[in-house]
């Protein structure tokens, strides 16, 4: 479902990564482990065309993404990405409610439709009871499980996320990642975790760790 050829990337003359390869079916679940600094971030944000490749090739259901124009980016992103951010980036000046729904919004559902999916996701995570609150009035790891239920509303394709259980205590990071493995068993979602969290990375199908010249096996200690 998801196919990465070759890809490098570098900062300026700075090596990040290179020969980056590996093959990713729907409804598999993997994790990627590494040291810090290696670009397991910048190598999720390569994927979903928030930063730009220097080499290599990749696809998504068969499509090839390198001749994707800006537009094109913003439409795969919409329609079939889900992405959980390190930082979040949930908008400040919209509800929680308002945060989850808005993949659905920019697909154009109906408002009754919105609604209904968005309390399904909010009581999947743990939110429910919160969907009127303004994102300041929330904790870090309430912020980490509304940035988790709006990159799952829309049933996306492929979800890459970024440390999703950095914030979150024991329990509820079991819980998100029931959630997510949930997701992967009843849509056939694909998921690319990057993760330091052992209890994390044990819970997907492969474990591969990026080094410098590419993807070896790996785990998470």
């Amino acid at each position: 479902m998801l196919e990465l050829q070759a890809l490098a990337k570098r900062h300026g003359e700075v090596p990040v990564f290179r020969e980056v390869s590996l093959r990713l079916e729907a409804g598999e679940f993997l994790a990627l482990v590494g040291d810090s600094g290696v670009g397991k971030s910048t190598l999720l944000h390569a994927v979903a065309g928030l930063e730009p490749i220097d080499a290599g090739r990749l696809w998504l259901d068969g499509e090839e993404l390198g001749g994707l124009d800006e537009a094109g980016w913003a439409r795969l992103r919409r329609e079939r990405l889900g992405f959980v951010f390190q930082a979040f980036h949930v908008l400040p000046q919209l509800t929680v409610a308002e945060n989850v729904g808005l993949p659905l919004q920019l697909l154009g559902q109906a408002g009754d439709r919105i609604r209904a999916r968005v309390a399904e996701m909010l009581e999947a995570t743990g939110l429910d009871g919160l969907g009127g609150r303004m994102p300041a009035q929330l904790s870090g790891g309430q912020l980490q499980r509304v940035a988790i239920a709006r990159a799952l509303v829309h049933r996306p394709r492929l979800l890459l996320a970024d440390e999703p259980t950095g914030n979150l205590d024991p329990g509820t990071a079991a819980r998100i990642l029931d959630l997510l493995d949930a997701a992967r068993r009843r849509e056939g979602t694909a998921v690319l975790l990057v993760t330091h969290a052992e209890a994390a990375a044990a819970r997907a199908d492969r474990v591969l760790r990026l080094h410098p010249d590419g993807l070896r096996p790996g785990r998470s200690g």
